[in-house]
This record gives C-alpha cells, sequence and structure tokens, in this order.
C-alpha cells in the first residue's frame, strides 16, 4: 500500500509565495506615510477614486467643448488611470501566480477552447479582408507607382499603429480588471482578500487604501475612458490625405 505523498505546496513553502515577502511596508517612508494618511482617505478610499475619475472626464470633456489647450486634454486621459492604475500594479506585482491559478472542469477546459478557436478562425479572416482593402487602397491611392504606394503604406501604418497598440493596451487593462476582480472581489473594503498577508502588512491603513483603489469597476471604467480619448487625440493629430 502506498503511502500518500503531501501536496508539492508542503513538499516546497516556496510556493505559497515568493521566497521574499514583496512590499511589507517596514521602510520608514512607509510607517511615515500610514501615520499621515488622513482618515476620510482611508474610510472613503472608493468615493475618492470615483471622484479622480469623473474630475478629469469632465475636464477632457471641457477640453473637447472650449478652446483651452489640446494638451489638456492629453493630460487629462494620462491622470484619470493613474491611481488605479498604480495601485493595481502593486496588488499584481505582489500576489505569485499560484493563486489566479483555478480548477476547471472538463466541460469548461473544451469550452473555453472551443470559443478560443472560433474567436482566432474570425479573427484571421478578418485580418485576410482588411489586408486585402488595404492593399487595394494603397495601390489606387499610388496611383500604381512604386515610390508612391510604399510612401502611402507607411503612412498608413504610422497612422493605424498607435490605435492597434491602444486597443491592445485596452484588452491588458480589461485583462488585469478580471485578476482583480478574483484577488479581492468587488467590495470596497473587502473582508477577505486573496492578496498575501505580507503585502504591506506593516501599515495596514495604507493597505486598505492601496486595496481601496485597486477596484476592478474603477480600473474598467477609467481604461476605457482613457483609451477612448487617446484614440480620439490620435485620430485629431493623425491627418492622412486621401485624394481619389
Amino acid at each position: 500500500m502506498t503511502t500518500p505523498q503531501p501536496p508539492q505546496s508542503a513538499q516546497r513553502p516556496e510556493l505559497l509565495g515568493f521566497r521574499r515577502a514583496r512590499l511589507p511596508g517596514t521602510s520608514a517612508f512607509a510607517r511615515r506615510v500610514d501615520r499621515l494618511l488622513p482618515d476620510f482617505f482611508v474610510r472613503h478610499g472608493l468615493l475618492l477614486i470615483w471622484l479622480w475619475v469623473a474630475i478629469w472626464a469632465a475636464l477632457a470633456l471641457t477640453e473637447e467643448l472650449t478652446d483651452i489647450p489640446g494638451w489638456v486634454f492629453t493630460v487629462a486621459t494620462i491622470l484619470i488611470v493613474i491611481p488605479s492604475l498604480t495601485a493595481t500594479a502593486l496588488c499584481l506585482w505582489v500576489t505569485p501566480r499560484y493563486q489566479l491559478l483555478q480548477t476547471e472542469s472538463i466541460l469548461t477546459h473544451f469550452v473555453a477552447r472551443f470559443a478560443a478557436v472560433v474567436f482566432g478562425f474570425i479573427a484571421w479572416t478578418v485580418s485576410i479582408v482588411i489586408g486585402a482593402s488595404i492593399s487595394s487602397l494603397i495601390q489606387l491611392l499610388g496611383e500604381n507607382k512604386e515610390s508612391q504606394v510604399l510612401g502611402s503604406g507607411f503612412e498608413l501604418m504610422g497612422a493605424i499603429t498607435p490605435i492597434v497598440s491602444i486597443l491592445i493596451w485596452l484588452g491588458l487593462i480589461m485583462r488585469c480588471s478580471w485578476f482583480l476582480l478574483r484577488l479581492r472581489g468587488w467590495r470596497a473594503v473587502p473582508a477577505r482578500t486573496e492578496l498575501p498577508d505580507t503585502f504591506l502588512d506593516a501599515v495596514p491603513r495604507v493597505r486598505r487604501f492601496v486595496i481601496t483603489l485597486a477596484h476592478p469597476g474603477v480600473l474598467a471604467i477609467a481604461g476605457v475612458l482613457s483609451a477612448i480619448g487617446t484614440v480620439l487625440a490620435v485620430i485629431g493629430h493623425s491627418v492622412i490625405d486621401i485624394t481619389l
């Protein structure tokens, strides 16, 4: 009769987390911030971050409706996501990957793979259609002259690349929001999280404030607003002279 083996985590204690705890909050700077952080910020962190998003979104909209400088719009679209993104980065950086692993059923596995294959096929087909359309457009713009065709192609690539990069960045934001939902839930101040207990353990008030800022809903909304604003800014500054 074989003796049951202990789980892998019991055989290797380091699998329970990083060998050295990340951001335990034991530095003098962290302790000073913990002492100076206002109680109102600690208790109402979610309200403050929503107000932050609303203020910068309103400022960005004001730039579109008035004659204030365009750089105000750029600054607003960047600042709108900075607090929640910074808090999210800290929470994800201190969390070992094993805490995101979950056991799934065979049905879930196959359904997820089926959906991925179908989505991949659709994306591949759409890319072929778009590629053929762009190729025809470049040939038309360049009047079949090699130098003009090449110049139009690079000009079009320079206009499309920032937009595609922003959309990919938006996908990353949505992925981080999903991970946050699994780690800390949807509550403003979760009673229990999957974050390491050592994360800012020496400064509990700062820990609570950071976890509150890393709210999945705030990150998703701020990320979407920031991405939309950046796309509009890129489109506004990318002028492609198309003469048919």
